[in-house]
């Protein structure tokens, strides 16, 4: 390798230590073959073994255990699209091909067909529809055909609009022998839609509170002193105690399910791991847990993607608790391969709660799959 040299006029230093770190390594060299996909785990090699990748232009080589890149200069981004229509049916998608500029995040060119990267207001009943698509490339642009755009879904319909004005405007205009009995019941008012700031005292007589019409979880006072009343016979499914003093006391076998010691609170955890799925996809690792009491769930999960990638492939990961997405990313090129992190955490009530992870839009894999391992964690307050 004596006849390879770095052209002075090269003055960027990182490119220039790539080069020279390049000339080092084929200076070693055993095997030099071309390829015309990235090497994956599982292609074979010996130390000292390149091959040249015609998909991305990258150069690789085998450490001794795995094959590892020597230059990758590649950008990834996710463009996403957005349009309206008053129907459940998709717009028309957009035609021809597109650049995409990655300093400015900017999408060029003709045949939108009335789609943007800025969603646009809607109206009562229209709906919001978006598409998305890949952007990968070793330079600054990337030109991005229609045909690589995602199926149109709908991620939103427009709505009532809101009570405009001021609600103070209301003070003292409203007598209470303007309000009819049975008028204002539970499905007249939001949840929380009455907060003990709006009352004024003593506003609210017990003669205009009809029988059973304030439950005991909507009682929150600091002392049982602002209570007058004959408790008898009490049940209680969970109670936080600071201080408390019992003379006489009878638990019947000292049957105590949950103990809050300290102003702390006890965490169980629970570890699953799921079988393999292959296939095209999309992969859903679905787990179900039971809450005791109210407290939160913090779940971790790990997700091996295996199969044959791109500069070009895709993959999305998501987490969700209750149905409720905690953390969706979407990864492009070699990097979709491997191992991918997630974490998210939700405060949840009693009953059972359900935990998935789900990997979809796969693009631009081969043979692609999938296996997960998840760890929850339980905290009872």
């Amino acid at each position: 390798m004596s006849n390879v040299f770095v052209p002075s006029s090269i003055r960027d230093k990182a490119t220039r230590d790539t080069f020279i770190a390049v000339v080092k390594e084929l200076n070693s060299v055993k095997t030099v073959t071309t390829s015309a996909t990235d090497p994956s785990i599982y292609t074979p090699g010996k130390p000292g073994d390149v091959i040249f990748s015609e998909s991305s232009n990258s150069i690789w080589v085998f450490s001794g255990s795995s094959w590892v890149l020597a230059a990758d200069n590649t950008t990834t981004a996710t463009v996403t699209l957005f349009n309206k229509n008053n129907v459940t049916s998709a717009p028309a998608l957009p035609t021809g091909s597109f650049v995409y500029t990655f300093s400015s995040s900017a999408l060029t060119g003709a045949g939108f067909n009335g789609w943007s990267q800025t969603p646009p207001s809607l109206d009562k009943g229209e709906y919001l529809w978006s598409i998305q698509a890949p952007a990968v490339s070793a330079l600054t642009t990337d030109t991005i055909n229609a045909n690589e755009f995602s199926a149109p879904a709908i991620i939103g319909i427009g709505g009532e609009d809101g009570l405009a004005g001021n609600f103070s405007d209301l003070q003292g205009a409203i007598a209470q022998t303007q309000i009819p009995t049975g008028i204002i019941d539970s499905t007249r008012l939001a949840n929380n839609a009455v907060i003990a700031s709006k009352i004024s005292a003593n506003a609210v007589g017990a003669n205009a509170i009809a029988a059973n019409a304030i439950t005991a979880d909507k009682i929150n006072v600091s002392s049982l002193d602002a209570i007058s009343a004959n408790l008898g016979s009490i049940t209680v499914g969970s109670a936080n105690i600071g201080n408390l003093a019992v003379q006489n006391s009878n638990i019947d076998n000292l049957a105590v399910d949950t103990i809050k010691v300290a102003n702390d609170s006890i965490t169980r955890q629970e570890f699953t791991s799921f079988a393999t799925q292959t296939g095209g996809g999309p992969y859903s690792f679905s787990f179900n847990t039971s809450m005791t009491f109210t407290g939160s769930i913090i779940a971790l999960a790990t997700v091996q993607m295996f199969g044959t990638s791109s500069a070009s492939s895709s993959v999305t990961f998501r987490l969700s608790i209750d149905g409720t997405q905690k953390v969706g990313i979407s990864i492009g090129g070699n990097h979709c391969l491997g191992l991918q992190t997630m974490s998210g955490g939700a405060d949840v009530s009693t009953g059972s709660r359900n935990i998935t992870v789900t990997v979809d839009s796969i693009s631009g894999v081969t043979s692609p799959s999938a296996k997960c391992q998840l760890t929850i964690f339980r905290r009872f307050k």
